[in-house]
């Protein structure tokens, strides 16, 4: 079972490394998978929570 974290302001630490985890990004869940170069981050580094805008040409 995925781990359900709703703060995107949580550090990753060495613990949680190698494992899978659902962050809220405001409207949904995303899954993120933990390696060990994202441990000192914060979670919310890695999801984002806008959609990227589309450029209209002339």
């Amino acid at each position: 079972m995925k781990t359900l974290i709703f703060a995107r302001s949580t550090l990753i630490t060495e613990g949680i490394a190698g494992s899978s985890v659902l962050v809220h990004n405001g409207l949904l869940f995303v899954t993120l998978f933990i390696t060990p170069e994202m441990v000192g981050y914060s979670l919310g580094s890695f999801v984002f929570t806008r959609k990227p805008t589309k450029r209209m040409r002339k």
